[in-house]
């Protein structure tokens, strides 16, 4: 129990639990959200309020834990150097687990279809700079659904600072971003400007999004960005806890005792499908 009270503590203290009246009433009045989170919301993806944890008792969690810890619902990862006595370490102690029937999981938050299509989310009266956000729902692509959203991302990120940055000097580090709340993706393009320069830096966003869309994108630059995030590959992930994450991540794509490069997965995607 006294640990169960220690990680209550530790999830008010991040995001949930007890909080304020004034915190409840800034929920409401949408004041405490990120744009994406308050689109997410709209759209029945995320729940309104923060997390209570006050009614989660030991013996729930206990349950929770007797239904999940079980050979059958684990993927066991090892990375790194292995001691030669591990293997049969490891099968002593999954043997000592017994097998637990397969949980029904609720299905994934799906959207109502049903938001603004635009909202003004005040920060306050103070200061001289406002932040721009347009967020796209991502469609479901058949193959290399990531790799494909990823290049697309970076050749928006490139697009914004040329246009917001180099040729216009609205923006110091507009951005795009991908997020994901429930069954549904998100993409939003970024940029962080003074209150006099919104409308105009919204106007260059737009029309920089119906050239793209009419035009498509630069073979060259697409090229470059795709062998740039192939080379990544080689060093973006380093450490034994970062190759434990990227494998489960990774772990849908894992078939005949190998995972699928993802140098070639991303190589797999074509100008036409970005």
């Amino acid at each position: 129990q006294a640990r169960l009270d220690t990680v209550k503590r530790i999830v008010e203290h991040e995001d949930g639990g007890h909080f304020s009246h004034l915190q409840r009433l800034l929920d409401r009045r949408d004041s405490s959200h990120s744009a994406s989170s308050q689109l997410a919301i709209e759209l029945g993806l995320k729940c309104a309020e923060r997390p209570e944890v006050d009614g989660i008792t030991l013996e729930h969690i206990e349950d929770i834990f007797a239904s999940w810890y079980a050979p059958n619902n684990m993927t066991l990862i090892v990375v790194g150097d292995l001691d030669k006595l591990l293997p049969a370490y490891l099968e002593r102690t999954y043997g000592k687990l017994a097998p637990t029937d397969p949980i029904d999981h609720p299905p994934l938050a799906e959207s109502n279809g049903t938001a603004d299509p635009r909202r003004e989310l005040e920060r306050g009266g103070l200061g001289a700079n406002t932040k721009l956000h347009l967020i796209y729902t991502e469609p479901e692509l058949d193959d290399q659904h990531d790799e494909t959203w990823d290049l697309v991302k970076a050749y928006l990120d490139w697009s914004l600072y040329t246009e917001l940055r180099l040729k216009h000097g609205l923006s110091y580090g507009p951005s795009a971003e991908r997020e994901v709340f429930g069954d549904v993706g998100f993409l939003s393009l970024n940029a962080d400007v003074e209150r006099e320069d919104a409308d105009e830096a919204e106007r260059e966003i737009l029309a920089l999004v119906e050239r793209l869309q009419k035009d498509g994108m630069q073979p060259d630059t697409f090229a470059r960005l795709k062998s740039a995030a192939v080379a990544k590959q080689v060093w973006a992930v380093q450490g034994n806890s970062a190759l434990a994450d990227y494998y489960w991540g990774a772990i849908n794509d894992y078939e005949d005792g190998r995972f699928v490069d993802p140098a070639k997965r991303i190589n797999a995607v074509s100008l036409e499908t970005a």
